[in-house]
């Protein structure tokens, strides 16, 4: 581009610079994208080349005028929301069922019965993922209506059925499916169309999850005869950091030690977007999930009372609960469900447990030699002597050798230590410089443990 300079000589255009050339390129090929950035491409792109040809104008040339009359009956494709009006000309990409647009297409006009052609599309109207596009026949001029898939007797098309079955097993929320779509130059999908779609397939996953469920209760009672042992945890739509819980919905599921399938679930919900847009309306007139009016961190007991209920209906009494270190799980299933259920220490939350004590020994003084790396080895030991060890006393001895371990004390050791097997070469490599611990104050601690 050429200098232009006022009287003065300064210059009144400039050159495009890097950004300018990459906003160009993301509009030309994502013209529907909206925002500040969006909205600067375009303006610096009209700025060079004048107003950019994917601006789609609202009606059709005056050589392709369309009118009401000219549409075949359209009643049979009411259903979700129309976010482009008739007569708008394609762009993007599209999703399309080949067979059914072909069909459609070899059906031919439905006034001449003449095959229809692609490249005399004048617009479509988009429902979701779903289009019905706007062909215009090339002997009588009809405008017909050619969807590109699938519709139910219902009106809704199944590609946006199937938009709300992949929402969910991939857990993604609008947000990101619109981003995603954006990237792939796709048409966006309207929020009301993505959460009605979610409701629709919700229900059949509901369906299909009791029915697992049950199968897995079967199975794990003919695997089990005696122990009935169940591993529970809970989780929270947003993390707590241990002391403050403010999540709005929690989730907790129990699974059969034998099998190692989801016996039971439960999930608490504390709001209602359509209860709090209107406290006038009766629960039972919608799907209302709003099922608990407690604090956040009191959802994992509670939830896990129902469940062992739920599963005594079913023949599965459980006799042991293998979870965290939470204290109120295990009292509470105690004083409302069976007072002598066993809790067994899950083991991932015993390592966490662990691993963090030692963080918090090393803040002290006394324990600066507590570096990062001989907490990682202590972890690793403990790990290791844990798994390899069923018998409690067993267990015990090995535990308590660990700090003489590192300290160069093999004499209560047992095989799982290295040094067992070839003391004339073996060096602590996962210790700092590969050196044993020295420090009086722990040495004198664990010597007198």
């Amino acid at each position: 581009m050429s200098h232009i300079r006022d009287e003065e000589g300064k210059f009144l255009q400039h050159l495009k610079t890097t950004e300018d050339l990459q906003l160009e390129a993301v509009y030309r090929d994502h013209p529907y994208i909206s925002g500040t950035r969006a909205t600067y491409s375009k303006r610096k792109l009209d700025e060079y080349h004048g107003p950019s040809d994917h601006e789609c104008e609202s009606t059709p040339s005056d050589s392709e005028t369309v009118s009401a009359s000219d549409f075949d009956d359209l009643s049979d494709f009411l259903g979700e929301s129309n976010e482009i009006s008739p007569g708008v000309p394609l762009s993007g990409r599209h999703i399309v069922e080949l067979n059914i647009l072909g069909q459609y297409l070899r059906k031919g006009c439905s006034i001449c019965a003449e095959v229809l052609n692609l490249a005399s599309c004048v617009g479509e109207s988009r429902y979701g993922l779903g289009s019905i596009l706007h062909i215009k026949c090339d002997g009588c001029q009809r405008i017909n209506s050619v969807p590109t898939g699938k519709r139910r007797q219902n009106g809704v098309w199944d590609v946006n059925t199937k938009l709300g079955a992949a929402i969910l097993y991939t857990g993604i929320g609008e947000t990101a499916v619109n981003r995603f779509f954006a990237a792939l130059n796709l048409p966006s999908v309207d929020a009301k169309t993505l959460k009605k779609r979610e409701r629709e397939v919700g229900s059949a996953f509901e369906a299909v999850a009791e029915s697992t469920c049950q199968e897995a209760i079967e199975k794990e009672i003919n695997c089990t005869k005696d122990q009935e042992t169940v591993s529970y945890d809970a989780g929270w739509q947003t993390r707590g950091s241990g002391r403050n819980y403010a999540s709005l919905s929690g989730h907790g599921s129990m699974i059969g030690a034998s099998t190692g399938k989801v016996l039971a679930y439960a999930v608490r919900c504390k709001k209602c977007k359509q209860c709090d847009q209107d406290t006038s309306k009766d629960p039972s007139s919608h799907d209302c999930r709003k099922n608990w009016t407690g604090s956040s961190k009191s959802m994992e007991p509670d939830m896990a009372v129902n469940m062992l209920h739920n599963l005594k209906d079913k023949g599965f009494h459980v006799k042991n609960l293998r979870m965290d270190n939470d204290a109120t799980t295990i009292s509470k299933a105690r004083s409302n469900f069976d007072q002598n259920i066993q809790k067994f220490s899950d083991f991932n939350h015993t390592k966490k447990n662990f691993t963090n004590k030692l963080y918090q020994m090393k803040k002290d003084k006394k324990y600066s030699l507590l570096g990062a790396k001989t907490i990682k080895h202590l972890t690793k030991l403990f790990a290791y002597v844990v798994k390899s060890n069923k018998d409690p006393v067993k267990l015990k001895n090995n535990l308590q050798s660990i700090p003489c371990h590192v300290f160069g004390d093999h004499s209560k050791c047992d095989e799982w230590c290295k040094y067992k097997e070839n003391p004339e070469v073996y060096r602590p490599k996962n210790l700092p410089y590969s050196r044993y611990l020295t420090h009086t104050f722990i040495w004198n601690i664990c010597q007198s443990k």
